[in-house]
């Protein structure tokens, strides 16, 4: 067969004698060859690898390793050029990237000579959580359980990274909760760890004041004939006396035979006269010494009058009970009842009275509302006409503290 000539010579004349190919030759060959990349790991700026699946969108540091890395090797982030690189060896570059949007890129290892390696969507940026929760957290009373919820954007899990106070936890949502057992004015400090989906975390340090409650001993005097001065007897007093060795009373209230108190704890403790249910203990016995109404712990806001007693607990419900001849207890008929009833089904209750025959209520919104016996318009609808179930005064929403008599009423607005 006849061979191609190019200008009057044979191919063969120009065919490589492999084995005369010089040193220098086999070795250009091999550096000309393209670097492959093989891993991208997120690290710090010591470049110690992390458990990170991304690098914050602000910038950040990343590890690649491959082969056949080139001193003067550069990384690109689809077409952004690292901010350094940093050439270990020949499998092993560190790079320090620039800010980039929220999304998933390309990485680039281009050596000197112009050979290139890729790793498809090597490295994804994502935005760190950011802290929502400030410090410090609101002040937490000693003895009582107490729960607040951290938030940072984007969090998937919390975990405190030094100590909490004593008798308290934090759940991996975020929810922290406890009861701190002190004798004294507290304030801690502990830090914790927001983390995200790509792993990334971010610290916060809370603050939190446990304070104690103060003391509060009970005292009462006068009149005592059915027992409402709490001592056991029927003895009246002039001069005060302490009912027990308590010092855990909170709020009070005393009607014209009988009384009703708070403690610390959210229990309601009840006494005195008793002929209407208005003790709330289910039938109509007297009782001369404190009796702890139900089990509850969430009573709030208490008043008693001389039949008809009245509370909210501190979900902002509102409950009432005893005597209803004029629909005081505002259930929409005239039916006693000797155990606390829930008025309506609404949470914004606020400050309460109850009165002889009538109740004054305000709620969260600062609205007004009245019901029961109106003969002398104690009511405040411009009329003599009873009312038994809630009824609004006005469209003012500025109302503030109330109180209600057996003819009378009177209550303060916000200026």
């Amino acid at each position: 067969m006849a061979l191609t000539k190019i200008q009057g010579q044979n191919i063969q004349d120009y065919a490589i004698d492999t084995n005369k190919l010089s040193n220098t030759a086999v070795s250009a060959f091999a550096q000309s060859l393209a670097p492959k990349v093989t891993t991208v790991n997120v690290a710090n700026s010591a470049y110690t690898v992390l458990d990170d699946t991304a690098v914050n969108i602000g910038g950040g540091y990343i590890v690649v390793t491959g082969s056949d890395f080139q001193s003067g090797a550069i990384v690109l982030v689809d077409t952004t050029q690292a901010t350094s690189t940093t050439f270990v060896n020949s499998t092993t570059l560190r790079a320090e990237l620039p800010a980039k949007s929220a999304a998933s890129y390309n990485i680039y290892v281009v050596n000197p000579d112009g050979g290139t390696g890729i790793r498809v969507n090597g490295v994804t940026f994502s935005g760190t959580p950011t802290w929502v929760t400030s410090s410090p957290l609101s002040n937490q009373l000693a003895n009582t359980s107490f729960n607040v919820s951290l938030s940072a954007t984007s969090a998937t899990s919390y975990s405190n990274t030094t100590a909490l106070p004593a008798g308290t936890q934090l759940l991996s949502n975020g929810y922290f909760y406890g009861t701190v057992t002190i004798g004294a004015e507290t304030t801690y400090s502990f830090t914790v760890r927001a983390t995200d989906a790509e792993n990334q975390d971010a610290d916060k340090t809370f603050n939190v004041t446990v304070t104690v409650a103060p003391q509060y001993q009970l005292w009462l005097w006068g009149r005592n004939n059915f027992g409402q001065l709490g001592f056991n007897d029927i003895v009246d007093r002039s001069s005060p006396v302490q009912v027990g060795s308590g010092t855990n009373w909170n709020l009070v209230s005393i009607g014209a035979y009988n009384t009703i108190a708070t403690k610390t704890d959210g229990t309601l403790w009840i006494w005195g006269y008793n002929n209407n249910g208005q003790l709330g203990l289910g039938n109509i016995v007297d009782r001369s010494s404190p009796v702890q109404v139900g089990s509850g712990t969430t009573w709030s806001e208490v008043s008693i009058g001389v039949y008809n007693t009245i509370a909210t607990k501190t979900d902002g419900t509102l409950w009432i009970w005893g005597r209803n001849d004029h629909g005081q207890l505002g259930l929409n008929d005239r039916v006693y009842r000797s155990s606390p009833v829930q008025v309506g089904s609404g949470t914004t209750w606020s400050k309460v009275s109850i009165g002889f025959y009538n109740t004054i209520a305000t709620k969260t919104d600062g609205t007004l509302w009245t019901w029961g016996r109106n003969n002398r318009g104690q009511l405040g609808f411009n009329d003599i006409v009873n009312r038994s179930s809630p009824v609004q005064i006005g469209s003012g929403t500025t109302w503030s503290k109330v109180s209600i008599g057996k003819y009378n009423t009177i209550a303060t607005r916000t200026a």
